[in-house]
């Protein structure tokens, strides 16, 4: 995997960052038992990584995975030049 294939564009970087901070403030403004959603902060660490960090070895691990090749079907027949 190069890391060029991981690099995250800058508007990659600021929705994984808003997403990070919105999982905890979910968490953080629930009031009550909290149950599943003290989940959240730490699903949170995955995101707010990547946007600080800019590479995103997930994302770059999936698309090696699910690459494949084209596969020709059908080929038209050369055409003879005379």
């Amino acid at each position: 995997m190069k890391l060029q294939d991981t690099v995250l564009s800058n508007i990659d970087r600021i929705s994984r960052g808003a997403l990070g901070f919105a999982l905890i403030a979910v968490a953080y403004f629930t009031s009550g038992f909290l149950g599943w959603l003290a989940v959240l902060p730490i699903l949170a660490i995955v995101p707010l990584m990547t946007a600080t960090l800019g590479i995103c070895p997930v994302e770059g691990a999936l698309r090696n995975a699910f690459r494949h090749e084209r596969k020709v079907v059908f080929q038209e027949p050369a055409i003879k030049q005379r």
